[in-house]
């Protein structure tokens, strides 16, 4: 069967706890609250998702469910894939060879089904500004969604991996960069 994020969410919490830090209480992405935290585990040895509950919207107006460090673990990403917590060594590199080896298997989903339907903003209620994006660094110049991108050049036979950070700039305005190789 097929997972979706909130499946995937239930099981960690119901199977493995261990994996998942709730945060109840508001916090204010812009204010660094959540880097913060995710920053202190990190150098703790915490490899744990989190889940924001109540992340504010950039205008303020919102509580929006915020989560990060979804794969931040070999174990996560063998849970992801159903196997167990054992096997994130070599069954997971297994795992992955196998998938990308093999022929995937396409679900359809009836619009009126879609998880991406299920809100929708559209005309002047479409704005950026209602979703929860992060101040990540000290000297960022604005919230800024951030995202990796891997792509396969026409006729290559190698992929390419970019991180892009993407600055709200407005209700519907982004920037986006890419950062360069370092060779």
């Amino acid at each position: 069967m097929a997972k979706d994020l909130s499946h995937f969410l239930n099981e960690i919490e119901r199977e493995h706890p261990n994996h998942l830090l709730r945060i109840a209480e508001e916090v204010n992405p812009s204010h660094f609250e959540i880097t913060a935290l995710l920053s202190l585990l990190e150098k703790k040895g915490h490899e744990k998702m989190v889940l924001f509950e109540k992340a504010l919207s950039i205008d303020g107006k919102a509580h929006v469910p915020l989560i990060f460090n979804v794969f931040s673990s070999r174990s996560l990403c063998a849970l992801a894939l159903g196997l167990s917590v054992e096997n994130q060594h070599m069954g997971l590199v297994e795992e992955f060879a196998k998938r990308e080896n093999g022929q995937g298997h396409l679900e359809l989903v009836a619009e009126s089904e879609a998880p991406c339907k299920e809100v929708v903003w559209e005309g002047e209620a479409a704005s950026l500004l209602k979703l929860p994006v992060p101040m990540h660094h000290q000297k960022d110049v604005g919230p800024y969604l951030t995202m990796t991108c891997i792509m396969k050049g026409l006729g290559q036979d190698f992929y390419d991996i970019t991180f892009t950070k993407n600055m709200v700039k407005g209700p519907k305005r982004m920037s986006f960069y890419a950062h360069p190789t370092i060779t």
